[in-house]
């Protein structure tokens, strides 16, 4: 499934991955397609649900780095990113480093609504 969306797995035990050969035709698939944002987000939560929590956070990183701090051209998946893809995550330290890592990267900050601004404010 990684191999349609344009990502391929670098390491099984830590669930890193990073862009398969395909990648840029993929993504133009993904950002022209918004349907698929559904489909990874049901695959994210299935991860969780089968015990391979391990592959969610890493997945979600690389959509948060490709959409906040390359952007290499998935407008179209940033929201679903931020408001989905991000909530899928069980482990909560590895949810919460991730949200640290959006509120860093998201420009412009005051527009950053995904919790609530006392929480924003600690970070």
């Amino acid at each position: 499934m990684l191999d349609f969306y344009g990502i391929k797995l670098l390491d099984e035990n830590k669930g890193k991955v990073g862009h398969a050969e395909n990648w840029r035709e993929r993504f133009e698939n993904l950002n022209r397609n918004t349907q698929h944002n559904l489909g990874l987000t049901r695959i994210l939560k299935c991860l969780g649900i089968l015990g391979f929590e391990h592959y969610q956070a890493p997945l979600v990183h690389f959509f948060h780095t490709e959409t906040l701090v390359v952007n290499r051209g998935l407008p179209r998946v940033k929201r679903s990113v931020l408001d989905y893809f991000m909530c899928s995550v069980l482990n909560t330290s590895e949810r919460k480093q991730l949200i640290r890592f959006t509120f860093k990267m998201f420009e412009p900050k005051y527009e950053f609504v995904w919790c609530l601004k006392r929480i924003q404010m600690r970070f």
